[in-house]
């Protein structure tokens, strides 16, 4: 739903040696500004799923989830990816690997097919907040 703003502004012009008024002048201004949904990544009160896990591995499961797909939960983590989250956290190519299966086996994160993966929307959610419910459903009935 659009919003109008009106904006009126008085301008005057006054004589500098005798102080008089020479004119007024208003200007109506409007602008119109869209109602705009807002998408973040939301941390949910789960926070006994994080439990075991490092500064790194936190760092990297909000890393996924800072990439994952709006309103889906999926993120692709190609070897690209992997890549980058190496070179970002300084970490070695087969620690990542291993924090994906820790996060696998922690429940974070659930693997599908073509290197996609699905996070936990019980725990993190990038998107609309309208859409969890949704999602969580998919999240419990998707099978790798």
């Amino acid at each position: 739903m659009a919003k109008m703003n009106v904006f009126v502004t008085t301008k005057s012009c006054v004589d500098a040696n005798t102080g008089e008024l020479m004119f007024t002048e208003e200007v109506m201004q409007t602008s119109l500004t869209k109602a705009v949904k807002i998408n973040f990544v939301q941390l949910y009160d789960s926070i006994e799923y994080l439990d075991g896990l490092s500064g790194t591995e936190i760092k990297v499961l909000f890393f996924l989830a800072g990439k994952a797909e709006m309103n889906t939960a999926q993120v692709d983590i190609s070897t690209a990816l992997r890549l980058e989250i190496s070179e970002r956290f300084k970490i070695k190519k087969g620690s990542v690997r291993n924090m994906i299966l820790k996060l696998i086996g922690l429940g974070l994160i659930k693997p599908l097919k073509n290197q996609k993966y699905m996070l936990n929307p019980f725990v993190v959610f990038k998107g609309n907040s309208n859409n969890v419910v949704k999602v969580r459903e998919l999240f419990v009935n998707e099978r790798k």
